[in-house]
């Protein structure tokens, strides 16, 4: 179930006219690429979870993926960084 949940938000979305986003936008109007790493955590997770292993070693990537898109989500709609 989470796996079919996490596929919803990669519905192309996001219209913020940026480096990651610009392709995406010029063929489809709009971008999945915002929540797309939300995707890979929960991919990781669901793996991890079924195989029964490594769940350390899934918690600190998880965290580190989510600590830097936090941080990129800031910088860009706070900051106006890196464009």
């Amino acid at each position: 179930m989470l796996s079919a949940i996490s596929l919803v938000p990669l519905v192309p979305h996001c219209s913020c006219y940026n480096v990651a986003n610009a392709w995406w936008i010029d063929l489809a109007g709009a971008s999945p690429e915002c929540y797309a790493w939300g995707f890979v955590v929960t991919s990781l997770v669901v793996g991890s979870l079924a195989a029964g292993r490594r769940y350390s070693i899934t918690l600190v990537v998880a965290l580190l993926i989510i600590g830097g898109s936090m941080g990129f989500f800031v910088a860009h709609h706070y900051f106006k960084f890196p464009w």
